[in-house]
């Protein structure tokens, strides 16, 4: 008997949907190294370390055709839209662009890392079959 494949997105999407997984995960590594760098605190940035593993979880679990992923994926770009829009209004409400350089580039990659979820989460919202086809 042969299983029906039940995975929502299709082969081109989900390689579309992990890509930008793993050009997120990119982007936050980058603003990781740029905190570490820049802020002074050296402890260890945990909620960077959090969204990396759940990021490569992810992207992992897209690329091998977990259902349990798109799941996963759309509630972390969910939050993390959120997350991001809400820091962006604080930051911009507290004259950000006449702060220093450091400040702007922070903005400018919590902006950049947002506006990439925002289009991870329109292809998982969008492009996702979700059993509306006939049965075959």
């Amino acid at each position: 008997m042969i299983q029906k494949d039940t995975f929502a997105l299709s082969p081109t999407n989900a390689k579309r949907v992990a890509a930008l997984f793993v050009a997120y995960g990119l982007l936050l590594l980058a603003a990781a190294c740029y905190y570490y760098v820049v802020s002074g605190d050296r402890r260890l940035p945990l909620p960077y370390l959090f969204q990396l593993t759940v990021v490569g979880v992810c992207s992992w679990g897209i690329n091998s055709r977990r259902r349990w992923a798109l799941l996963l994926g759309g509630v972390f770009a969910a939050w993390y839209v959120y997350d991001g829009i809400s820091y962006l209004i604080v930051f911009l409400n507290a004259g950000i662009w006449s702060g220093p350089v450091s400040a702007k580039v922070i903005a400018c990659l919590l902006a950049l890392r947002t506006a990439l979820l925002i289009v991870l989460l329109s292809l998982l919202l969008f492009y996702a079959d979700r059993g509306q086809r006939g049965n075959l």
